[in-house]
């Protein structure tokens, strides 16, 4: 069985000394949970869903171990549906942040925030809460693979957005 790893994103927020406090804040929860926590009911859930009897879903609960996502009863999976819009942990991630596991591997220095996220950077939605709370900082992300995006807020607007990708040249 082959491991489909996802590619890094190398993501950096920057803010003057008057924003610092609120963005350590930030850092604490890491961006996506802080704007948008994700529901503690789809943390153990599978993805793809495995839908089970209500046997089979106690067998499952009692052998858990805490790590693996378990599988679930259909009505668990439309209370689930109803409640969030979603029945698991990956599909709600990608709809509300655009990206797999939120950040990780999260660094704060001096008004510096650095973090990591998986396939993608945090979604526009995210951007714009933080712009509510912070209306001016330096945001760049780049792709393991080279490509990136350099932005600058200012009172709230995009007043630099620049994308930018990193050529490389082969020896034959």
């Amino acid at each position: 069985k082959q491991t489909i790893m996802p590619n890094h994103v190398y993501n950096v927020i920057s803010v003057e000394e008057k924003y610092a406090d609120k963005l350590k804040e930030i850092v604490e929860v890491g961006l996506c949970m802080y704007y948008k926590p994700r529901p503690k009911e789809l943390e153990l859930t599978r993805s793809p869903v495995m839908v089970v009897s209500e046997e089979e879903y106690q067998k499952a609960l009692a052998s858990n171990d805490g790590v693996m996502g378990l599988p679930m009863t259909a009505q668990m999976q439309s209370d689930l549906i109803k409640k969030y819009g979603f029945d698991n942990w990956y599909d709600w991630s990608l709809h509300n942040w655009e990206t797999k596991w939120g950040v990780y591997d999260k660094e704060y220095d001096d008004g510096r925030y650095s973090f990591t996220t998986a396939w993608s950077p945090p979604g526009d939605s995210i951007i714009e809460m933080l712009l509510k709370d912070i209306p001016d900082f330096n945001y760049n992300w780049e792709e393991e693979q080279g490509y990136g995006h350099d932005m600058v807020f200012e009172n709230g607007k995009k007043v630099k957005d620049k994308y930018f990708e990193t050529t490389y040249d082969y020896d034959e």
